[in-house]
């Protein structure tokens, strides 16, 4: 087996490593607009050619376009707000400026006026603003019929002819219907044609008008402005004439108002004549006097029902000489008193003479009649403490009603007043309203008109210069728009690339070393093109740029090294892979290196055709003579290792890939095989210096990533900006998974003078180097 170098660790493909060099914050954005102007100059004339033309067409445009003209007349609305009659006051609010003025304009924009207008003017008799009169004059014949502009009207027309047949038919003609559409059409026109606007924060307006004309267009605006104004004063009369009968209609409704008004306070006022001479006040007083009264009987009245309730409570429980000290009777004292003196005699003699003594007994006879007493005595007491509570519950009921009473014939004093008072100021106001309406209908009856509220003061002149179009305007915006999409484009180009550009990006992005870049060969060199080439130029651009790269992965070579296995791996095909194996190993064997590449691509093998060898006995052959021969000995390696082919104009030895890789239907059949060729690569390392192995893309297929383990170390290439980040990082992973030595990352296929245009370490150098050493 090969003594393969491992480094001990190997470097993450999913790390994402700034590079030193690399500016932050303001520096990178500065650095970030250095490259996007550098990109800009390169797109010099891409970015220039797309402004000229865009010029250009604009200008020929602009001269077929015809020139409109814009008139503009002013109207003033008198700050003074004259009116016939005071509407603030009368009908409506006052308006404030910015809404009069909104307004106003509104009535200039109406169809109404625009009728007017074009009536007097003659709009209608134009072609730019009536449809008839444009189909009259192109029925006529057209002054150039292989104008564009001409040519572009009559495809119009022929397309919505066919749309109209196509779709729904071609209704039947009918000649109001048609008038009506014109007329539409005509006033859409006028009211795309006319403005209407305040000028600046001012109660003045300007109206502008624009045609082809410009004696129409100053006509057309001075007519707005007289229409608006004749029609303001004829607005005045009929507005006088209305608010004269609306006043003498609201005059006699509230006269009518008024007499209801009065009947309802005279009798009201004969109503109140029973109740006139009650004094509120006395009436307040004595309100206040029994509420007063009436609180204190219903804080004795709880102080009765509290101790009424205490009492009963007592007696119940037979507790007598609590109770007689809770009611302070004297009576119950004093029974108590002899009650005592009875049970003192009576211990006495009962100890002395004994229970059954006359003495004794009469005594507890009196005992018995004294504690009769005292029950009786504490009935008699719960019986006046009920007695008080009722007197009390009877002062508060007759104290209440007599509050209701009081409140009551004082609510009607007081509702009476109110309602007076009131019917008297409605009498007074409806009496004063119409009074003043009657003398307003007087005034605007034998009043005269007041001062118009508007009037004009600038008319329209027939312009000398046309407003559209503005020929250097145009011009100018659209070479800026034609410069801003093309470099829009060249930035959206560029954003949308995914693939790497640079060594700083492949460090940056997966933390390995970049190992050179190498320029993309002209359409003209492919397969044995290539390595004649080399032969024919061997300082050219391409030829020093896989020197560099060799070197970089390799390193320097010594024969006492031993033969230096190098891998080629890409992660999709067509990454210039196989070419730059065999540009390596020519440059190599130019230098007098015994080089041997070893076609491992076995599904798709392409060696054979950049050495101009045979493909009859290769690498896929070897491996499927060496299953077949498989019997559970050790293969002799003498025996069945192949001979190389060798190309003898470079001095290259070329394994094949073979015939059974591509012919093989059963998939895959050498992932078992890895020893074998390991074998292999042992045997030949006695005969050689360099030994290349072409890989098979790794994403693709999954032999790349059983055999690149066998080399020494690998030396990983993609196209320049065309294979995504995403699929490189994915396949140096699987790559790294099976524990393959990376070298580095080298870019091919680099477009020069593109890769000039990015503002990196090797970019300027190398468009300048590659100019040098480029192809005669």
């Amino acid at each position: 087996m090969l003594p393969a170098h491992r480094p001990s660790a190997p470097p993450s493909v999913f790390r994402r490593r700034r590079p030193a060099a690399e500016p932050a914050g303001d520096a990178a954005a500065a650095s970030w607009l250095r490259r996007l102007a550098r990109l800009y100059w390169r797109r010099r004339l891409l970015l220039g050619g797309a402004m000229v033309a865009a010029v250009a067409a604009a200008f020929v445009i602009v001269q077929k376009v015809p020139p409109r003209f814009q008139s503009s007349a002013t109207v003033m609305l008198d700050p003074r707000q004259h009116t016939v009659i005071d509407i603030p006051q009368v009908v409506t609010p006052f308006r404030p400026d910015e809404l009069a003025v909104e307004s106003e304009i509104q009535v200039m924009l109406s169809q109404d006026l625009a009728r007017t207008v074009i009536a007097a003017t003659g709009v209608d008799r134009s072609p730019e603003f009536n449809p008839a009169v444009e189909r009259q004059q192109d029925a006529a014949g057209p002054d150039d019929p292989g104008s564009p502009l001409t040519q572009l009207k009559a495809g119009i027309g022929a397309a919505a002819a066919w749309a109209r047949s196509t779709l729904g038919g071609d209704d039947p003609p009918s000649p109001e219907r048609d008038s009506r559409r014109d007329e539409l059409i005509m006033l859409q026109r006028f009211a795309k044609a006319l403005e209407v606007r305040p000028v600046g924060r001012s109660r003045v307006i300007g109206v502008s008008f624009t045609a082809r004309d410009p004696d129409l267009a100053a006509a057309v605006a001075n007519a707005v402005v007289d229409a608006y104004l004749a029609q303001q004063s004829t607005g005045r009369i009929r507005e006088t004439e209305r608010a004269n009968g609306w006043l003498r209609q609201r005059a006699q409704e509230l006269r009518a108002e008024a007499a209801k008004a009065q009947k309802a306070y005279t009798d009201r006022m004969t109503a109140a004549q029973s109740t006139a001479g009650v004094d509120q006040q006395l009436l307040r007083d004595q309100l206040l006097d029994i509420n007063r009264t009436l609180a204190v009987t219903e804080a004795d009245l709880t102080a009765a029902r509290s101790r009424r309730a205490q009492l009963e409570t007592l007696l119940d429980a037979g507790r007598l000489e609590p109770l007689a000290d809770m009611a302070r009777s004297e009576t119950m004292q004093a029974i108590r008193l002899r009650l005592v003196d009875l049970q003192r005699d009576l211990a006495d003699r009962s100890g002395r003479l004994g229970p059954l003594h006359p003495s004794v007994t009469a005594i507890a006879a009196q005992i018995r009649s004294t504690r009769a007493s005292l029950a009786d005595e504490a009935r008699r007491l719960v019986a006046d403490a009920r007695a008080d509570e009722a007197a009390l519950e009877n002062r508060a009921g007759s104290l209440r009603a007599s509050a209701e009473d009081h409140q009551r014939e004082l609510r009607q004093q007081q509702d009476a007043t109110a309602d007076v008072a009131t019917l008297e100021r409605e009498a007074k106001s409806t009496e004063d309203l119409y009074n003043t309406f009657l003398t307003r209908f007087k005034e605007t009856s034998a009043g005269t008109l007041a001062p118009p509220e508007a009037w004009m003061v600038s008319r329209a002149q027939p312009a000398a210069d046309p407003v559209f179009p503005n020929t250097a305007l145009l011009l100018g915006f659209a070479g800026i728009a034609a410069l801003g999409l093309a470099g829009a484009g060249v930035t959206l180009r560029e954003m949308l690339h995914t693939g790497l550009r640079s060594a700083d990006e492949v460090e940056a992005n997966f933390g390995l070393r970049g190992l050179g870049l190498s320029p993309a060969l002209p359409r003209r060199l492919s397969g044995r093109a290539v390595v004649e080439d080399l032969l024919r130029h061997p300082r050219s651009a391409f030829a020093e740029s896989v020197r560099i790269i060799v070197s970089n992965a390799i390193g320097p070579l010594r024969p006492d090294m031993g033969a230096q296995v190098v891998s080629v791996c890409s992660a999709c095909p067509h990454e210039g892979k196989s070419t730059l194996v065999a540009a390596s190993a020519t440059l190599l064997a130019m230098s007098g290196f015994r080089v041997l590449v070893i076609d491992a691509d076995m599904r798709g093998p392409s060696q054979h055709g950049l050495f101009a060898v045979p493909n009859r006995y290769g690498l896929s052959d070897d491996l499927h003579a060496a299953a077949e021969a498989m019997t559970g000995n050790a293969l002799v390696l003498d025996e069945l290792m192949p001979e190389p082919a060798v190309d003898t104009v470079t001095g290259v030895h070329v394994l094949t890939g073979g015939l059974a890789g591509a012919a093989d239907t059963r998939g895959p059949m050498y992932l078992g095989h890895a020893e074998r060729l390991g074998d292999l690569i042992g045997g030949y390392r006695r005969s050689y210096d360099v030994i290349l192995l072409d890989m098979p893309p790794c994403m693709p297929v999954a032999d790349a990533r059983v055999f690149a383990g066998l080399s020494d170390r690998c030396l990983f290439v993609t196209r320049w900006l065309s294979t995504p980040a995403g699929t490189v990082r994915t396949a140096l992973g699987e790559l790294q998974a099976a524990g393959v030595d990376i070298a580095g990352l080298a870019l091919l296929q680099v477009d020069v003078r593109e890769h000039a245009a990015y503002e990196y370490g090797d970019s300027g150098l190398y468009h300048r180097h590659s100019r040098y050493y480029s192809h005669p």
